[in-house]
């Protein structure tokens, strides 16, 4: 009788240890997953009016990638079975932005235009020009390129608010799986 009770203990014992084991292998997968480090980096930007770049720039590939891209006038969506590090894809908004992005309600303060060449001193007729050195030159010049400067910073500000309010009229999601399986979701504005 002890020797049933042994192989019945020693088969409970087995099944118990055949058992356990995909619970062990099943939780090793899991914290491989849970620590994994994927390195995966989107960036987006408009190679052109409609042509949208994607681009993974990370050090891993990424898989089972969905890519949405939308504005007001129309949704592309892709999906790609690998998409490997440094590769990019195009998706193309047919309808909206062929013609450039809608207009944006950024209004523009007036201000007297400023010319690219200091102005002329004023000379009276047969009066040889003033000296360069003068003070009052000096200071003409200064106030000049002052106001040059002052004028360009104006420019350039009025031209990259504007062209962020245009990319922001853009969207983009990328959904994507890391190689142990884990998923990610990321949405983008233009680059």
């Amino acid at each position: 009788m002890d020797d049933v009770a042994g192989w019945i203990g020693a088969a409970i014992g087995a099944l118990a240890l055949v058992a356990t084991i995909p619970v062990l292998v099943l939780t090793v997968k899991q914290h491989r997953r849970d620590t994994e480090r994927s390195v995966v980096e989107w960036i987006a930007h408009e190679r052109e009016h409609g042509v949208i770049v994607l681009r993974n720039q990370g050090l891993d590939s990424a898989h089972e990638v969905t890519a949405e891209v939308w504005d007001a006038h129309d949704t592309v969506t892709e999906t790609e079975d690998e998409f490997g590090r440094n590769e990019a894809r195009e998706l193309v908004l047919a309808r909206g932005r062929k013609c450039g992005p809608d207009p944006v309600g950024l209004t523009r303060i007036p201000r007297p235009p400023v010319s690219d060449q200091p102005p002329p001193i004023g000379l009276v007729a047969n009066e040889d020009p003033p000296d360069p050195d003068e003070p009052w030159v000096v200071e003409h010049r200064r106030k000049w390129a002052e106001a040059k400067a002052l004028h360009d910073i104006a420019e350039q500000q009025y031209a990259e608010r504007r062209k962020a309010l245009e990319a922001e009229q853009v969207a983009v999601r990328v959904t994507w799986r890391s190689e142990l399986g884990r998923w990610h979701t990321e949405l983008l504005g233009l680059s």
